[in-house]
């Protein structure tokens, strides 16, 4: 007996140990405790600098530290704005799918070069002017 299931009804609900990290992550790092977290460790960070009188080994850290630490928070975040990204181009395939008239060339779009798809947002960008003067007033 052939399974008659749409494909995403196959997906397992259980991502990788990575991708679900980096989802909450990536979640934690958009927040407000986040922002709090960063602020009170600057604060902690500026005060030792006063206290040790702002040796070079204070300095180092920060100047060393954070674009390491900002170049692992970028690769998370990308990781999950990619996956998002992916997710979201393939509801708007079975959308388009869906639809009749729509063009399955438009499931393949972004495979097109950037001066076919500024042609084809002037295309699009055009047709609701002409349904609007079409249209009786």
């Amino acid at each position: 007996m052939e399974d008659t299931r749409h494909e995403a009804e196959r997906i397992t609900r259980n991502p990788r140990p990575f991708a679900r990290t980096s989802r909450r992550l990536t979640s934690w790092l958009g927040s407000p405790q986040w922002v709090l977290v960063l602020a009170l460790f600057l604060a902690v960070w500026f005060v030792v600098g006063v206290v040790s009188d702002f040796p070079r080994w204070w300095e180092l850290a920060i100047t060393i530290g954070f674009p390491f630490l900002t170049l692992l928070l970028l690769a998370v975040i990308q990781h999950t704005q990619n996956h998002e990204s992916n997710a979201i181009e393939l509801k708007l395939d079975e959308l388009l799918c869906a639809l009749d008239p729509a063009s399955d060339a438009m499931v393949r779009i972004e495979e097109a070069g950037e001066d076919e798809l500024e042609q084809l947002q002037d295309h699009f960008g055009e047709k609701p002017k002409e349904a609007r003067s079409a249209s009786p007033t």
